[in-house]
């Protein structure tokens, strides 16, 4: 009990109550200490947020990181991916380049032409071997059949490669002098064995493209040389089924 300042703090003796003064304006601590320990509490908590904003950021940064770099391995790997696909397709290209170089230049081929030379138009063997791989290489090139050049060959000038005839024809396949422009290539040069055969196979494969069949396109190539259109068909397809 508080009474003119003074408060009881114990039990009288001997009928002495011990007393001690208040201090004015006591009951304000409480109130002082409760602010004291919110605004502690609100320190803390912007402490926490804070620390939690902070950890906010690493841990996005963090985040974003990962994310570019797994986007950056994703696309590294899709480019190993696509580099080994061209790569293989490359490789198939060339595989089927060697394939058709071969079958330009298929030794049994070359070789069974050439004995049927040796011993149709009697020629040796180092020109026989020549002229076979020529025609060899040539026809694959231009998607005819070999032994349908070898028939034209055959009749037009039997493998005398400075033939001529008396329209001016030239060469092995007899091509037309009109032809060297668009070849680009001179006179003479029709007279060299690859040159010629070249340049004719090249013609015999634009004809059958625009003719269709082998007879027409045979017709039209020997078309203003003077011969019989007909007749030089029939000597060139006869020389064909022989062979």
């Amino acid at each position: 009990m508080v009474r003119n300042g003074w408060k009881n703090v114990g039990p009288a003796e001997d009928g002495v109550v011990l007393k001690e003064p208040t201090v004015p304006g006591g009951g304000g601590n409480k109130e002082d200490s409760h602010k004291m320990n919110e605004k502690v509490r609100n320190i803390g908590t912007q402490a926490l947020l804070t620390a939690f904003g902070f950890a906010l950021v690493v841990f996005v940064s963090l985040a974003a990181i990962l994310v570019y770099q797994n986007f950056e391995l994703a696309r590294r790997i899709d480019s190993v991916i696509q580099t080994q696909a061209q790569i293989r397709a490359e490789l198939h290209e060339l595989q089927r380049e060697v394939a058709r170089l071969n079958s330009f230049f298929s030794p049994e081929g070359i070789k069974k032409m050439s004995l049927k030379m040796k011993r149709f138009d009697h020629l040796n063997d180092g020109k026989a071997n020549y002229y076979a791989a020529l025609i060899y290489a040539f026809s694959k090139q231009h998607e005819l059949d070999p032994y349908l050049v070898y028939s034209i060959i055959h009749i037009e000038s039997s493998f005398v490669s400075t033939a001529v005839s008396p329209k001016g024809a030239r060469g092995l396949m007899q091509v037309m002098p009109s032809w060297s422009a668009t070849f680009n290539i001179s006179l003479d040069d029709l007279f060299h064995p690859a040159t010629n055969i070249r340049v004719g196979t090249a013609i015999l494969r634009d004809e059958l493209k625009r003719r269709r069949t082998v007879q027409k396109a045979l017709a039209a190539y020997n078309a203003g040389k003077g011969d019989g259109t007909g007749q030089y068909v029939k000597k060139v397809m006869g020389v064909y089924k022989k062979l």
